[in-house]
């Protein structure tokens, strides 16, 4: 099949008109597209606005945000894991911050069971025996994190796993 070039130009015409009205639109687009935030912020968590772990809520619709031409970065805010930073990388770019909904199991594995200066057992166990002895806690943790506990009389912490309230083991080799 064989056209004219006048139709062939017609076509490219059109062609041109469309893709430059879609690059048109999209940068006079007077705000950033919030579905696309939210979008973003539940890929980044994993999870769903009000699940646990994804946004408590979608971001607030009154906002009125700068068209963001770079990719949207997100990082988590704070060591807590409850919100995450959504920001704009435009020279004159936003930032702005969205609330998580706590993750319970995610949260019970981050709660800090001893803390510093916390006087602490430390039970050494082996096949047949359990050696205890007290001591401080240099550090906080949580169940299953490694810390400093300075023993009782000892010049040297000793690194000890944190298993409850109290209570930091040494594995026996």
């Amino acid at each position: 099949m064989t056209y004219s070039i006048a139709t062939y130009a017609i076509f490219c015409s059109l062609v041109l008109a469309s893709a430059g009205s879609s690059i048109a639109q999209a940068q006079t687009r007077p705000y950033a597209d919030l579905v696309e935030v939210d979008a973003a912020v539940a890929q980044f968590t994993g999870a769903g606005i009000g699940h646990a772990g994804g946004a408590r809520q979608q971001v607030d619709r009154r906002l009125r945000l700068k068209p963001c031409s770079t990719q949207l970065v997100l990082a988590w805010h704070g060591s807590s894991r409850d919100t995450v930073k959504v920001e704009c990388g435009d020279s004159q770019g936003w930032r702005i911050f969205v609330a998580i909904t706590p993750d319970e199991a995610a949260s019970a594995a981050t709660t800090k069971l001893i803390g510093r200066g916390d006087r602490v057992t430390v039970a050494v166990h082996g096949r047949g025996f359990t050696v205890t002895q007290t001591g401080e806690a240099m550090d906080a943790g949580a169940k299953g994190d490694w810390i400093r506990v300075r023993a009782t009389g000892a010049k040297e912490p000793v690194r000890a796993m944190v298993e409850q309230p109290g209570l930091a083991i040494i594995p026996a080799g």
